[in-house]
């Protein structure tokens, strides 16, 4: 399990100026995401923690926002997923389906 955290002493002043350390925060957790899946490892992000009672058990800094925990393993039993065709999934210059005429 990992704690994200962010610091707004490190936001970045060119993007969203108020909150740019929660968006790099944020940015973070997806390429960590995105790493495990392609390792072949599932992944969840929690957010439904009272914020205060996880800072204090974890040592987070008062003023650093705690923004979830990022979790990821295997599974214990093999997955068994049908896939749709690639077709059925991606349209090519236009969105699927038979163009109406008005």
């Amino acid at each position: 399990m990992i704690a994200v955290v962010a610091d707004p002493a490190k936001s970045l002043s060119n993007v969203h100026y108020d909150n740019g350390f929660e968006w790099a925060a944020a940015m973070a957790i997806y390429a960590m995401w995105l790493r495990a899946h392609s390792l072949g490892y599932g992944g969840v992000f929690v957010q439904h923690w009272i914020t205060e009672k996880a800072k204090r058990i974890l040592n987070v800094p008062l003023r650093w926002t705690f923004l979830g925990t990022f979790t990821f393993g295997h599974s214990e039993d093999a997955p068994t997923m049908d896939r749709l065709p690639l077709e059925e999934l991606v349209a090519t210059d236009r969105f699927p389906g038979v163009p109406s005429v008005s």
